[in-house]
């Protein structure tokens, strides 16, 4: 949250005349700049921008973006060199089956791009900076009515969350050179997915190739374990964990542990306030769809706003209109987020037999093609 002084309560009937941003990330940004395409003036916007230099380990942390995304940011900033993924490789531990998402599935486009945070805050911000956005001439007076508030950074208390327990290493990697390392995953552009019994394992393609990004999901204790380990036994513990069809893998500099919990918050947070990105839903990171959705609800949100003022509507319809239309959206979002996340543990770890039929599932998946086109729809542009 920034440090502006909070508003005034407003009349419900109080035409729409400009919109307060509330957050310094990714997602306040990139409303901000939907916001002036929509023709919304600077002054209109209340935003601020803080230019102070990020913590490594958010500044290097890597971010998937779907295609869909990176198509709306490049509409309003110059984006940052980025990893391309054109296939997705999903496993299930112990079965030896694997099924794949490519660009035959999405059109013959990219399905994902990954980025550092830091590059893409900065490229937001020069955005915002040459088109003047974040200055504070741009602040309204306190108590100005007809301003949307919108949260986009934080989460609220009272909201709902799921606890996973499960944390996360988070570490860069590179190959280590082996015979026939040409048949081993992840090949040039692949992304994988492998699912365990205490969680998810993915592997990122980075724009530095062919050095990959770590997202190592299991229990807290098992993770804190892991990242006091050496290199080498890392890189062990890792190949050991994903199998003899991936290549091996050894750390490069600094690992990060976060732990993981899924939070929502309501999406109306009042007649003049909308929450949007983290401050309405935190998700496990499984499948990358987390600023995504974030970047969705910011796009949804300007077009909202754009469409408010072309109609004068109150600010109290804005906020109405931005909710119904975000709910499908975030609601099949969260629930493949947190069934992904659990996916091993529910098959690997549930009754005896019930692999198999995951097994089945995952097989049916390589091989029907409008299945496997519509699970790249959701996860590259969500839920329509």
């Amino acid at each position: 949250m920034n440090a502006r002084a909070q508003p005034l309560p407003q009349p419900l009937d109080a035409p729409l005349s400009g919109v307060d941003i509330h957050g310094r990330g990714p997602v306040s940004l990139a409303l901000a700049l939907f916001l002036h395409r929509q023709g919304l003036p600077g002054d209109a916007i209340g935003l601020t921008i803080h230019d102070a230099a990020l913590p490594a380990a958010l500044a290097n942390r890597s971010i998937a973006l779907s295609d869909g995304s990176w198509q709306l940011l490049g509409r309003i900033c110059e984006l940052p060199a980025a990893g391309l993924i054109r296939t997705v490789d999903i496993a299930i531990a112990g079965h030896g089956l694997h099924a794949s998402l490519d660009e035959r599935d999405a059109a013959g486009r990219p399905l994902g791009h990954v980025v550092r945070y830091g590059d893409l805050l900065q490229c937001l911000r020069e955005a915002a900076d040459r088109l003047s956005l974040g200055k504070p001439a741009n602040a309204a007076p306190i108590g100005t009515i007809g301003r949307l508030q919108v949260d986009a950074e934080g989460h609220s208390e009272r909201g709902e969350t799921r606890d996973f327990d499960q944390s996360a290493l988070l570490a860069e990697l590179v190959p280590v050179p082996v015979a026939n390392e040409r048949r081993l995953l992840p090949g040039p552009g692949c992304a994988c997915e492998h699912f365990k019994p205490s969680g998810p394992i993915a592997l990122l393609p980075l724009a530095q190739a062919p050095a990959v990004s770590l997202v190592w999901c299991d229990r807290p204790a098992r993770i804190e374990a892991l990242a006091a380990l050496d290199d080498g036994a890392l890189g062990d513990a890792l190949q050991s964990a994903l199998g003899p069809a991936y290549r091996r893998f050894e750390p490069r500099g600094r690992r990060h542990v976060a732990p993981l919990a899924r939070r929502r918050s309501a999406i109306v947070a009042g007649h003049d306030r909308v929450a949007i990105g983290n401050a309405a839903q935190s998700l496990h990171p499984v499948a990358g769809q987390g600023l995504n959705l974030g970047l969705r609800d910011a796009f949804v949100l300007a077009a909202v706003v754009g469409d408010g003022l072309a109609a004068r509507w109150p600010v109290a319809r804005c906020v109405q209109v931005q909710a119904a239309r975000r709910r499908r959206d975030v609601a099949r979002t969260i629930m493949l987020t947190d069934r992904l996340a659990t996916l091993g543990d529910l098959l690997l770890g549930g009754p005896p037999g019930l692999g198999a039929p995951a097994a089945a599932a995952l097989a049916l998946l390589e091989m029907a093609t409008p299945l496997r086109r519509l699970a790249t729809r959701q996860f590259v542009f969500g839920r329509r």
